[in-house]
């Protein structure tokens, strides 16, 4: 490749990598790299556990590697055997998978926007993706769906595969409270023999989730944070904003504060956040 032909390709090329490095730089701090998982009644699952896999495959802000690493590391402290995957689904993706969590699914157009490029928003996942993780689920699968507002286009169309829609509008930070109209959704409640109900979960911003049919897990008035959801003999849960599951670290007056599972008060572990991810993952893999 020579001449001018080879000058669009690097002008190309430069594009790209800035768009990703812009993006990549506009996300909150880095994930709490010392966050050691503790367990109050110890693993759930002796090894080996059932398999979750995390999708990376669709230029998820979120990954094992990165942000959602402390995430990683709770689930397999609780007897989970995690994965990443890299790869396109198809069917032979979920040979002997019990959970896919896909958290901030923007593909590349969606990286590109936030980055402050031209293009239009569109699925992360393409037609026979959708296709496929929905047959999954219908079977008996399980799927942890995470968007913020700035990947809702790109996890939208599989969204929609549930009757789940977003609003697409950054909701406040602070508390949101589980919904107890009927009695607590196991996601929440937890399991009997435990005392692992949520109280509440903190949220970072995110955005409100609305669904057809399913239960609202935690809400505030005018705004739904999260909803479960059956489908076929499978399982949904669909959460408005990825930095719950998260592990933060900021300073605050000269010392380091942690917010989302990892959060502390003093010297005790704060069961919120990490309560609530530890039950939506039982809950999907029908632990209850």
């Amino acid at each position: 490749m020579t001449g001018p032909a080879a000058l669009r390709f690097l002008q190309y090329l430069g594009v790209g990598l800035a768009a990703v490095g812009a993006a990549w730089t506009a996300w909150p701090p880095d994930a709490d790299s010392d966050y050691f998982p503790t367990l109050r009644f110890g693993p759930t699952y002796t090894w080996p556990g059932p398999n979750v896999v995390f999708d990376e495959a669709h230029w998820n802000s979120h990954t094992t590697g990165g942000r959602y690493n402390p995430f990683a590391r709770l689930l397999s402290a609780d007897g989970y055997r995690v994965h990443p995957t890299r790869q396109r689904l198809v069917m032979a993706s979920f040979r002997n998978v019990h959970v896919l969590i896909s958290a901030n699914p923007m593909g590349f157009q969606g990286w590109a926007a936030r980055a402050g490029l031209d293009t239009p928003g569109g699925s992360a996942f393409d037609q026979d993706e959708l296709d496929v993780v929905t047959e999954w689920v219908r079977n008996g699968g399980g799927l942890l769906l995470i968007a913020g507002p700035e990947s809702a286009a790109g996890a939208a169309g599989l969204a929609a595969r549930f009757g789940v829609r977003f609003s697409r509008q950054p909701v406040a930070l602070g508390r949101f409270i589980p919904l107890n109209g009927l009695g607590l959704h196991q996601s929440v409640a937890g399991r009997a023999e435990y005392p692992e109900t949520v109280a509440w979960v903190r949220s970072f911003g995110g955005q409100a989730v609305t669904a057809s049919h399913g239960t609202p897990l935690v809400e505030r008035p005018g705004e739904t944070l999260a909803v479960a959801l059956e489908h076929g003999r499978g399982r949904v849960v669909v959460v408005g904003d990825p930095e719950i599951f998260g592990a933060r670290v900021r300073m605050e007056n000269g010392r380091q504060v942690r917010l989302g599972i990892n959060e502390i008060r003093g010297r005790t572990t704060v069961d919120g956040n990490r309560q609530f991810a530890l039950n939506v993952v039982h809950w999907l893999t029908k632990l209850m």
